[in-house]
């Protein structure tokens, strides 16, 4: 069989491109970054370099698409504990002259208010602005500038938008 023009290894024109198997540290890498969600942890447990990985993963998208379905697991699975000890609570022993006499139930104040602020961050967020607009309007004094314009002048910069 004669060899058409541009066909260097015999395939026929309509034949599918061969394709080389996918690394054997794939698996052991997914899985453990859907349980670490740490790219360094999960490259050393799966005996494969931190560059052949994303060099693997800039070139198969499907490969880019299970490592975030990986590492989303795992913050889910993170976001899941962090609502446990903080609405379910963590057992701590207490101890009176050296032995254990019982537990006590602590909840995550500090956790709760961050999942707050993660699942409505609108109505949880830090209340930051008021305090850049007080001293906004600080500086516009000091300077003699009208602190309206001046704020105005700002928030125009931070959307990226060129100053007048």
């Amino acid at each position: 069989m004669a060899r058409k023009k541009g066909q260097a290894d015999g395939r026929r024109p309509d034949s599918p491109a061969r394709t080389e198997p996918p690394p054997a540290w794939i698996l052991p890498f997914l899985g453990s970054l859907s349980r670490d969600a740490n790219v360094t942890q999960a490259v050393q447990k799966a005996g494969a370099s931190r560059s052949a990985v994303y060099e693997y993963r800039s070139k198969h998208p499907e490969f880019a698409a299970q490592w975030e379905a990986a590492y989303q697991a795992a913050v889910d699975d993170l976001e899941a504990e962090a609502w446990r000890r903080a609405v379910r609570g963590t057992d701590e022993p207490v101890f009176q002259r050296g032995e254990h006499v019982g537990d006590i139930r602590k909840y995550s104040d500090a956790l709760m208010v961050e999942l707050l602020r993660g699942h409505r961050p609108k109505r949880y967020r830090n209340r930051i602005e008021i305090t850049v607009r007080e001293e906004a309007r600080r500086i516009a004094e000091r300077l003699g500038l009208d602190a309206d314009q001046l704020i105005a002048e700002a928030e125009r910069i931070a959307r990226g938008e060129v100053p007048v």
